[in-house]
């Protein structure tokens, strides 16, 4: 008898080696700090039953402390911080702990974009293996799942969200109206800002396609579903005051909406020459009746309004908003996908090459007519903070992606924290001119070390609260006995001066000085961050120390004197 290929097996085929490439060395880089604040709020849940920013000895205080309530609560959305304690409480508090139940969501994800292809298309297992393929071997997905961030959990639940709509529409039931609602319940403490563009893309995906299929007798089940995510969402949404997060910078203007449109190619989300290729495609089978052409233009509402939604209430541009714009990737990969498989139906060989070179290289988001491409804004300008983006140049990206996997990455933020955990005294304070860098510090020595001057006197945050923690928390009151700095850039010139300032201890006026005493051989910025746009596969080597390209570490001493860097 003989064997037949079926989209289950596709399906399995795909979440294994998914699996195994987003799985395998997941520890190995430290948390960069957005990781390391989950970690931080997973424990702190584990040990006081609250989501709260003090540990008893650090205060994980963003931006002056803008991102806490009056009670240290973080405003954040709070899930994969509960997501990352659960993994914490059965496997301890380490670095794979954290990311691997992001892996687990981010897998499942590739089973409901599975199921949302069973309700669009036939079951043709080459159209499931490009689609899938184009989707979980990307590296926006392997990247992004691997990390201990809301990231693999809305993808999941937008996935989901999306698919309980369709099952809502096709069978009518009650039951998928309320687990329509709980399911963008959880995209939305997943993070704020995406379920309101998701949402909002689900709406026009609705009046454009589907706004006939609700009977008059539906609509209750619909008022039902929105009463029950108004009650999941609302009391929690009025406590953190989520009208005044600071993720929603304003209104962007019609070149920030061109950029980030065009960033989907440079990411290779969706490769220039698709588009001309599925309007042909398209064109060409119109009259067949094809299914697909249906669900390309729904993908295409959907991503083309979630990045319009996100470039509206976000002024972030560049590799800020990539993670942002992530929703978009199942429907830019899925369109990538049918776009391969129509080709497939015209020559195999082709296809598959180009499917290649897709996932392996960036060949095919090569800019036409000389055009500059905004993600090309590499580590490897040694001026990180004034870059400009030069010309496309040829990037290998699954390959690098395994050489990465594969091979040690030592970080600055583990440089640092070995450093700290030889040379530190216990309670010694740590400061940085870049404060979110101290976060990592936090997860992995807040045991030994402290981190200070993280507030300053105009912050938002009761004084007798803080009075009451005991903690050297403001930047006029305290002087560190280690400063950090990632990038030696004026701002660090200026507080070595500012911490070296005559001062009044007792009824002695004393001043520190502080001596640059070591410069680990890594380069300062965290280019193991997940986006494409900083992101370095394995160390960066082609860094001069001697032109503030690395880590100084500096310490104090209790007189003055010389200071040398």
């Amino acid at each position: 008898m003989r064997f037949r290929i079926t989209t289950a097996h596709v399906t399995i085929l795909i979440l294994i080696t998914a699996g195994y490439l987003s799985l395998t060395n997941l520890d190995l880089t430290y948390f960069w700090d957005d990781e390391a604040f989950v970690g931080i709020m997973a424990k702190n849940f584990l040990n006081t039953g609250e989501l709260t920013a003090w540990d008893g000895r650090n205060l994980a205080a963003y931006v002056n402390g803008n991102e806490l309530t009056n009670d240290l609560i973080s405003i954040n959305p709070p899930l994969d911080n509960l997501v990352a304690a659960v993994s914490f409480w059965i496997f301890g508090a380490t670095t794979w702990a954290g990311r691997f139940p992001f892996v687990l969501f981010g897998l499942a994800s590739i089973i409901v974009f599975s199921l949302l292809l069973r309700q669009h298309t036939e079951k043709d297992p080459w159209l499931w293996f490009y689609v899938l393929g184009s989707y979980a071997y990307s590296l926006g997905f392997l990247m992004n799942v691997r990390q201990c961030r809301y990231y693999a959990l809305a993808l999941f639940f937008s996935l989901l969200t999306l698919f309980l709509y369709h099952q809502c529409l096709r069978r009518k039931k009650v039951l998928y109206y309320i687990l329509l609602a709980v399911s963008s319940g959880f995209l939305f403490y997943s993070n704020f800002l995406l379920a309101f563009a998701f949402l909002c893309s689900l709406i026009l995906l609705h009046l454009l396609f589907y706004r006939n299929q609700l009977q008059q007798n539906d609509w209750f089940k619909v008022g039902l579903a929105i009463a029950i995510f108004a009650l999941l969402t609302a009391p929690y949404a009025y406590y953190i005051r989520i009208w005044a997060h600071p993720d929603y910078s304003g209104i962007g203007g019609i070149s920030l909406i061109l950029q980030n449109f065009w960033y989907q190619n440079a990411l290779g989300r969706l490769p220039w020459p698709v588009v001309p290729a599925l309007v042909y495609f398209m064109i060409r089978s119109r009259r067949t009746g094809d299914q697909k052409i249906r669900l390309i233009l729904q993908w295409v509402v959907l991503s083309a309004s979630n990045v319009l939604v996100i470039s509206l209430l976000s002024n972030y541009s560049g590799f800020f908003v990539e993670h942002y714009l992530i929703l978009s990737l199942p429907f830019l990969a899925g369109l990538t996908g049918i776009c391969i498989r129509y080709l497939h139906q015209r020559n195999s060989i082709i296809a598959i090459a180009v499917f290649i070179a897709i996932l392996t290289t960036n060949i095919m988001s090569a800019a036409p007519l000389g055009s500059k491409i905004p993600y090309s804004q590499r580590p490897g300008i040694h001026d990180l903070r004034n870059r400009n983006p030069y010309e496309w140049q040829f990037e290998w990206r699954l390959p690098a992606y395994l050489h990465e996997i594969y091979n040690k990455y030592p970080t600055a933020e583990e440089s640092v924290a070995r450093f700290l955990d030889r040379y530190a005294s216990q309670d010694d304070l740590v400061y940085s001119p870049t404060p979110s860098r101290l976060i990592s510090l936090m997860f992995y020595k807040g045991e030994k070390i402290k981190i200070c001057c993280l507030l300053e006197n105009g912050t938002p945050l009761p004084r007798d609260k803080l009075a009451n923690l005991k903690a050297p928390l403001f930047y006029e009151e305290n002087f560190p006995n280690w400063l950090i700095v990632y990038g030696y850039f004026p701002a660090a010139k200026a507080m070595l001066h500012y911490f070296s300032r005559p001062h009044q201890e007792g009824e002695v006026t004393t001043r520190y000085y502080y001596r640059h005493v070591s410069t680990p051989n890594i380069f300062w910025y965290y280019s193991h961050r997940p986006e494409l746009a900083v992101h370095r596969f394995g160390p960066h080597a082609e860094f001069d120390s001697s032109k503030g390209e690395a880590v100084y570490i500096f310490q104090r001493f209790p007189k003055a004197g010389d200071e040398s860097h």
